[in-house]
């Protein structure tokens, strides 16, 4: 369930993170690198999370929490399976990490811990991977994602888009 006062402080920044990510610039709390695996090794609730901050070099820091949920079986093998037939058609081999990644979801946010428990921001995160599946369905029934205007002319004030002015 979703909380209303959540969907309002959804600005904040959120980021799927795909199996192969370079978590170089995470650093857990307290230890001079992050270990993405031994966090995953370490989970053992079916959500949890790591408070990580980005050292940039700049000596500002980023708090950030990196929210874990581990896929069902089910789940967990269908990914596998997918990224074992891209690196395929791709003529690659699958790095043993991104199979163990894929057991996971992974999200990356600067929300504060206690007003987003990691089970909401799963949530906001799912409903909001919603929208962003509808959108592109109705850019693809419309054919708005091979819109490309015509002229410099086609975007004037006035004009409508992608219809030619002859």
């Amino acid at each position: 369930m979703i909380r209303p006062d959540i969907v309002d402080h959804w600005s904040e920044v959120q980021m799927h993170l795909p199996a192969g990510f370079e978590l170089a610039a995470l650093v857990a709390s307290g230890r001079p690198a992050f270990d993405l695996f031994a966090a995953l090794a370490a989970q053992t609730e079916q959500e949890g999370e790591v408070s990580v901050r980005i050292d940039e070099g700049t000596g500002e820091r980023l708090i950030l929490r990196l929210v874990i949920r581990r896929e069902s079986p089910e789940q967990a093998q269908a990914e596998q399976e997918r990224l074992l037939k891209a690196a395929k058609k791709r003529g690659k081999k699958t790095d043993p990490r991104s199979l163990e990644a894929a057991k996971y979801i992974l999200l990356l946010t600067s929300l504060p811990s206690n007003i987003f428990p990691p089970v909401d921001v799963l949530a906001l995160y799912r409903f909001r991977w919603q929208l962003e599946l509808a959108f592109k369905r109705m850019k693809s029934l419309t054919g708005l994602e091979d819109w490309r205007p015509r002229s410099r002319n086609s975007l004037a004030p006035g004009s409508t888009p992608g219809l030619s002015s002859s």
